[in-house]
């Protein structure tokens, strides 16, 4: 698949309905789609201010963010924005966590975040609860307590940098 033939779909999609589309692309493995539609979606993204569009996927394999991110560096322009300006990505619950983690970790949360000592505290408790529900998920019995528990630390730590973030422009944040 050619980068040309996907950015044809989108054009003849665009033009026979701008505001709604529905494009279903299925084609072998190995056809090159996932990367076709990242150079393609970046390139018209880039384009195209307001062009909106969800690449939605049953495997996660089949959505390599480091692809994405690539092809926008590839085709954006400095005025577009960043990727993560621009692409939201929706993950699961414990692959948020692992995010998160995996940004504390390799020291890509910003300082001011790393340094204050109640996200530090929320942060480890988000840690522990992530350890609790990978030891307890293929276990039935424990498995809703360990999501729950790992959803509340989760949603805690989301408090603790909205603070955070609002202390920083001087804002109150309601309890």
């Amino acid at each position: 698949m050619q980068i040309s033939d996907f950015w044809r779909m989108i054009t003849d999609l665009e033009s026979r309905s701008p505001e709604h589309a529905l494009m279903l692309l299925n084609a072998p493995t190995g056809t090159g789609k996932s990367y076709t539609i990242a150079q393609a979606l970046c390139q018209y993204a880039a384009d195209h201010e307001n062009f909106r569009a969800f690449f939605v996927t049953d495997q996660k394999k089949n959505f390599n963010e480091h692809t994405f991110k690539a092809a926008w560096n590839k085709h954006a322009r400095s005025s577009c924005g960043t990727f993560n300006q621009r692409v939201a990505i929706l993950r699961s619950l414990e692959d948020t966590v692992n995010k998160i983690i995996g940004d504390w970790d390799n020291q890509q949360m910003p300082a001011k975040y790393r340094s204050s000592e109640s996200v530090r505290k929320v942060f480890k408790n988000l840690k522990m609860h992530l350890g609790l529900f990978q030891a307890y998920k293929h276990q039935a019995a424990d498995s809703q307590t360990s999501w729950e528990a790992l959803r509340k630390a989760e949603f805690e730590f989301r408090q603790a940098i909205t603070v955070q973030l609002a202390d920083s422009v001087e804002l109150t944040v309601p309890p």
